[in-house]
């Protein structure tokens, strides 16, 4: 019981305690700033997620307008060898 009444004890296990407290300090605040970090990390994975998104309905959509376009130049094109071929053999056959 003396050793805890001792002035000198106490003191330096205020001491310990104060040491400890200020390394969860800076424990607390190390971690704070890696948690700020993970935010700002998944906020440009969001923004990220959101450009990649855009990109494909994009290209999509760019994909379904050219898929169109050759389309109809195979028409034309189709159509076009078509009426050759009928005019030669009109042609011929005349």
């Amino acid at each position: 019981m003396k050793k805890f009444n001792d002035p000198q004890e106490v003191q330096r296990v205020g001491m310990l305690v104060q040491k400890a407290e200020d390394r969860m300090k800076e424990i607390i605040i190390r971690q704070n700033k890696y948690t700020n970090k993970l935010i700002e990390t998944e906020k440009m994975t969001e923004e990220l997620i959101t450009g990649a998104e855009d990109i494909h309905k994009n290209s999509n959509s760019l994909w379904s307008a050219a898929y169109w376009l050759n389309k109809k130049y195979q028409i034309l094109i189709f159509g076009g060898v078509l009426l050759l071929l009928i005019l030669i053999l009109i042609l011929v056959f005349k």
